[in-house]
C-alpha cells in the first residue's frame, strides 16, 4: 500500500496492523513524516511502514508498484497560486496535486490495483475529480460515505478508481 499525505500515520499504521505486508507513507511535511514514524514505532509496525518526505510520487523508485494507493485529498479548491504548509492539508491550488495524483497513479499500480480517494462532495468540486479519473482511463465508484455535522452538514466520501479493462 502507498499512502500519500499520511499526517499522523493513522491509516498507514492501521493498514500494517490489519495485514498489509508493506506500507510506504509519503508526506510533503517533515513533521508529518516524523509523526508517522513515531506512531509506527508506538504500534510496533515500524518493520512494515516506511516513511519518506516528498511530494506525491517523487520519492518512489521506478519499479515500486502497489495494490492500493490512498490519499485523503485536500479537497478545498483555491485559485491562489500557493498556500502555506498548514493549508496544504485542506487546499490544493487549482487542484494541481489532485490531478497529478490521479493521472500518475496507474503507473504506480500493480495489475488490478486501485486508488482510494478520500473526498468531500459538500466542500470540493466533484466534477473535477470525476474529470481527472475519466481522463486517466479509469472508472470509479463511491464505496463509503459519512455525514458530519459541522456548522452545516458536511459529507465525506471514499471513492475507488480502477483502470478500465
Amino acid at each position: 500500500m502507498l499512502e500519500i499525505g499520511p499526517g499522523t500515520g493513522v491509516i498507514s499504521v492501521m493498514a500494517a496492523e490489519r495485514g498489509a505486508g508493506k506500507v510506504v507513507a509519503i508526506d510533503i511535511n517533515p513533521e508529518a513524516v516524523k509523526n508517522t514514524m513515531i506512531n509506527s514505532v508506538l504500534h510496533h509496525v515500524q518493520d512494515k511502514v516506511e516513511t519518506r518526505q516528498g511530494n506525491l510520487y517523487d520519492k518512489l523508485k521506478p519499479e515500486e508498484k502497489f495494490d492500493t494507493i490512498f490519499w485523503n485529498v485536500p479537497f478545498g479548491l483555491t485559485d491562489k497560486e500557493t498556500v502555506a504548509d498548514l493549508e496544504k492539508a485542506v487546499f490544493d491550488p487549482h487542484y494541481r496535486n489532485i490531478e497529478r495524483f490521479i493521472k500518475e497513479a496507474p503507473a504506480h499500480l500493480k495489475k488490478n490495483g486501485k486508488i482510494l480517494i478520500g473526498f468531500s462532495t459538500t466542500l470540493g468540486r466533484y466534477d473535477l475529480l470525476e474529470k481527472f479519473v475519466r481522463e486517466s482511463g479509469m472508472s470509479f465508484v463511491l464505496i463509503d460515505e459519512e455525514q458530519s455535522e459541522e456548522v452545516h452538514p458536511v459529507k465525506f466520501e471514499l471513492f475507488e478508481a480502477k483502470l478500465n479493462k
